[in-house]
Formats: structure tokens, C-alpha cells, sequence
């Protein structure tokens, strides 16, 4: 039975993929700091063992891994779910804002990869699959801060692929757009985040468990989704002003797709 460890579990992403894959019988290794939201999970599905985590705190990363490799039980695919965002413009967050973002996304990515990974290295094969966003790709009014975390999760995701490509380990970068999550239904209410509901659809849970599937299929370095957004970012990425010069275009249809969704949310 293969075993997948899945950070950020509890709701959202993580517990659609965590779903999923039990569902097709892999052994599911779930950690969240919701420790409600996982028991939930684990009373609702076979196949599960959830784990209260920090993914903040690197020894806690050490801690799960040296358990789980005395149980014979490290995981043939680690996927770095986890991830926070807060609202506010860059000259508006706090100390406390900059951090939980840098510390989760960026930080608690980083430290799953290096050692899950290494455990990985030392048996020969694994897959690691780390979910960042296509605002790590082009930057986004109103996301600076969740822009940095993610811009940094995405570079250290390509590079440390090219370093775990001969020793048997596959990374792969998954970028979405906005998914329909608790966290982004959390963003409905704050207007400097409205930059966030700007595509024409907002992805759902079920769109990444398949980005996900066809990483591990295809060993894929990186997926974009949707794709047209994903070229878009890329494009943008490359011209800057092109993007300052479409802020107030996308922004307009942001507030109107934000507010919609709002009212759809209260239905």
C-alpha cells in the first residue's frame, strides 16, 4: 500500500486530496493544527493516521519523520498543502501577518521538502508535490505578502528539483488560481483581495486533486491551472507594467466577481 502525507488536511485542498486518496486505498498520513477538523476526517474514512502539526516548527518536522520511519510507514508522496494569506495591502499588515504567511507558506514548504526529503534520498524513490499559486508566477495587487511566500515556494520548488532529479525523487510545483475553499471564502469580505476573483472561474478542490494526479502520472515539473492563466502570469511576469497597466481593468472585475461570490456564499 503506498502512503501519501498531506500538510494542511483538515478542510480545503488537503482534505479533498486526503479524500482521494483514501478512496483508492493508499494509507493517508493527514497533519493540521485543527486537530477537530482531522478526528472529523479520520472517524469519516479508512486508511487514515492524522498527526497534530505546526509546519512552522522544523522540529516537529523531525519528530513526524523519525516516527514514522521507525513504524516503517515514510510516505512514497509528501504533499506541502498547507498555506494561510492574510488580508491588507503591503504597507498595512504587521509583524504578525508577515510572518504567519512567510512561516507557513514559504518556510513550512521548505522544511517538509528537506526532511521529508532527505528520508526519501536515503531510501531512493519518492515524489514530493508542492502546491504554491499562480501568484507566485506574476505579482498581484493586494497579495504582496502572500505574492513573497509563494513566489518563494515556487523557486525553491524548481531548484530543489533539479537537485533531487538523480537521486530518485520527483518534484513537482502545482500553481492554481483561486479555488474555492474555506480560505478563499474567507477573502469574499476583504475588498484589497478582490485582485484574487478575477478569472472568469474559480477552480474547485476536485481541479487540483487532478493536477495532482497527473503530476504523479506524468512527473510533471509544473502545472499551471487553469492553463490560459498560467500562460497569462508567465507573460506578465515577463512585463511587469503590462500588469500595472491592467490593475485597474482586473481589479473592477475582481469587485464584481468578489461580490457575487459573497452573495452566493449567504444563499
Amino acid at each position: 500500500m503506498k502512503r501519501v502525507l498531506i500538510t494542511g488536511a483538515a478542510k480545503g485542498i488537503g482534505k479533498a486530496l486526503a479524500v482521494h486518496f483514501s478512496k483508492k486505498g493508499f494509507e493517508i498520513i493527514a497533519t493540521d493544527l485543527d486537530e477537530n477538523g482531522l478526528q472529523l476526517f479520520k472517524d469519516e474514512h479508512e486508511n487514515i493516521s492524522t498527526y497534530s502539526q505546526d509546519v512552522r516548527n522544523y522540529e516537529a518536522w523531525l519528530h513526524l519523520a523519525s516516527e514514522l520511519e521507525e513504524s516503517g510507514r515514510l510516505p512514497d508522496i509528501l504533499i506541502n498543502n498547507a498555506g494561510v494569506i492574510r488580508s491588507g495591502l503591503s504597507y498595512e499588515q504587521n509583524a504578525e501577518d508577515i510572518d504567519l504567511q512567510l512561516d507557513v507558506n514559504t518556510k513550512g514548504l521548505i522544511y517538509g521538502t528537506n526532511v521529508i526529503g532527505a528520508k526519501m534520498v536515503n531510501r531512493g524513490n519518492g515524489h514530493i508535490i508542492n502546491i504554491a499559486s499562480l501568484a507566485g508566477i506574476a505579482p498581484v495587487y493586494g497579495l504582496s505578502m502572500y505574492c513573497a511566500s509563494k513566489f518563494a515556494a515556487r523557486g525553491f520548488t524548481l531548484a530543489a528539483a533539479q537537485e533531487f532529479a538523480d537521486k530518485g525523487i520527483f518534484v513537482t510545483c502545482i500553481c492554481p488560481d483561486g479555488t474555492n475553499t474555506p480560505m478563499f471564502e474567507s477573502m469574499a469580505s476583504e475588498p484589497s483581495l478582490a485582485m484574487a476573483f478575477s478569472a472568469k472561474r474559480i477552480l474547485e478542490t476536485k481541479d487540483i486533486v487532478a493536477a495532482v494526479e497527473k503530476a504523479l502520472k506524468n512527473k510533471s515539473l509544473e502545472i499551471t491551472l487553469p492553463l490560459s492563466r498560467g500562460i497569462i502570469s508567465k507573460l506578465a511576469s515577463l512585463n511587469i507594467r503590462m500588469g500595472i497597466l491592467l490593475k485597474n481593468k482586473l481589479l473592477k472585475k475582481g469587485r464584481s466577481n468578489q461580490q457575487a461570490y459573497a452573495k452566493k456564499m449567504m444563499k
